[in-house]
């Protein structure tokens, strides 16, 4: 491009003078395509790694939650068991008083 605008610069001939006008619009067109197609290729990635970082906080909250629950069940469990073997301490010592 730059060498188009020097020989258009240094060109007398009208009709070269054209030929190199017409030769600097089409340079300059393909360089506004390339930079068209530049900024929506950077567009279309940004909105992807926007997409993946959406889709990774929701995996990670859906692991939390899933976590929590577990535990929560867990604490559950361990508090039935609890309250299970407290039951039948009280009917070994309930048993233990009828027998003495």
């Amino acid at each position: 491009l730059a060498q188009l605008k020097a020989a258009l610069a240094a060109e007398t001939d009208p009709a070269k003078r054209a030929a190199l006008e017409a030769a600097i619009a089409d340079e300059e067109e393909k360089l506004r395509q390339i930079a068209a197609a530049y900024e929506k290729a950077q567009a279309e990635h940004e909105k992807s790694v926007e997409a993946q970082q959406q889709s990774a906080k929701e995996k990670l909250r859906k692991r939390r939650e899933a976590l929590r629950a577990k535990q929560e069940a867990a604490r559950k469990a361990r508090l039935e068991a609890k309250e299970a073997i407290g039951l039948k301490s009280a009917e070994v010592e309930s048993l233990n008083a009828v027998i003495a």
